[in-house]
């Protein structure tokens, strides 16, 4: 039915989002004790997409990068598992954002299961959430809708702390995220930068997090 060799089947991207969801919850337990005693008030800098959002969920996606030209998941067969993987929770998230999360023209993507309490732990230990995203500038408006959909503390995020990558640096967006982290340890404290490529990490921050994914 595919032309395109597949990177993971249903059942790999179910167990893909039971382990990301552990990391998440890992790391909210932690954001608060990692933010005592910091000389500057405390920030926690994260990526959107593959950290807390995920946007692989089109059924007609295909990775790039060194997975280029393959495709996400398996078959039309594995799509319920893809879209409940692990209960009714995540079957929610995709409903409530709209009534055909099949088409392969929505924007919107679901939050990953424990997302919304690392935000949501971060608000309560005073420490700033920023997003350093290398989505391109030009889609920040359908980011803005798409936090505002999912609700919860994700919808309370303030878009000031929201940096969406220059559209003309988003191949290489590496210096540009380089760039945002200096300039936010100028007046905070980053306790933990977090991503899902190796890009996403090396200077600013005390801590560097690396949540990998198989998709791109």
């Amino acid at each position: 039915m595919w032309a395109m060799e597949v990177i993971c089947t249903g059942e790999q991207f179910r167990r893909f989002v039971v382990g990301h969801q552990k990391r998440l919850v890992w790391l909210a337990g932690r954001i608060g004790d990692w933010a005592a005693g910091c000389e500057k008030p405390p920030a926690v800098v994260l990526d959107i997409d593959e950290v807390l959002l995920c946007n692989v969920r089109r059924p007609g996606l295909g990775a790039c990068g060194p997975h280029a030209g393959r495709r996400i998941l398996a078959d039309a067969a594995s799509l319920p598992v893809f879209y409940d993987p692990i209960g009714d929770v995540w079957g929610t998230a995709w409903r409530q954002l709209g009534d055909n999360p099949t088409d392969a023209t929505e924007p919107l993507d679901p939050a990953y299961p424990g997302a919304q309490e690392v935000i949501s732990a971060a608000r309560d230990a005073g420490v700033r959430v920023f997003l350093v995203s290398g989505r391109a500038r030009s889609i920040l408006p359908e980011t803005a809708a798409n936090f505002a959909r999912l609700g919860g503390a994700i919808a309370l995020i303030d878009f000031g702390d929201v940096f969406h990558c220059p559209d003309e640096c988003i191949d290489d967006p590496s210096t540009f995220k380089t760039g945002c982290r200096h300039e936010i340890a100028k007046k905070f404290t980053i306790v933990a930068n977090v991503g899902d490529q190796l890009t996403d990490l090396g200077v600013g921050g005390l801590r560097q997090i690396w949540f990998p994914q198989p998709f791109y």
